[in-house]
């Protein structure tokens, strides 16, 4: 699995790995499996990408090398799943201000409509009186 490149910086920075440890983090993930692959690629020495490794171990409190992938490639997905979570949260504090608004929005439109209702009701009520006193001829 060939990681991006902030997914790599990320998981340097939560296990504090030098810059070759992150990239032979990042070998192991695409599964490069053999230190003189990864030293090839590298330019390096196989025993270099071994104690590169070792270090990663320790780093990561893992002791095999399918530990170390798993553990990491779990960190991600937990990392994931969290910023999904704080996403929906968002999303959704987000959605819920707006329906407050739009209710507290739609009650003040009820308020004013109810008001221009009683409003109208009075001034018609205003007009037949004026009208029944002019048919009787009153002012």
């Amino acid at each position: 699995m060939k990681l991006t490149p902030h997914e790599l910086d990320s998981l340097a920075r939560q296990f504090r790995l030098s810059p070759r440890e992150t990239q032979v983090l990042g070998l192991l993930l695409e599964g490069v499996a053999t230190n003189p692959e990864m030293a090839e690629r590298l330019a390096t020495t196989p025993g270099a990408i071994q104690a590169a490794v070792q270090m990663l171990m320790a780093k990561t409190g893992t002791r095999s090398r399918h530990e170390l992938v798993t553990r990491t490639l779990k960190c991600l997905l937990d990392r994931e799943v969290e910023e999904m979570r704080s996403r929906m949260r968002r999303a959704m504090s987000e959605g819920l201000a707006s329906l407050q608004k739009a209710i507290r929005n739609e009650s003040l439109g009820a308020a004013l409509e109810e008001r221009l209702r009683s409003e109208m009701a009075e001034l018609e009520a205003r007009v037949l009186a004026q009208m029944e006193r002019a048919r009787r001829g009153e002012k």
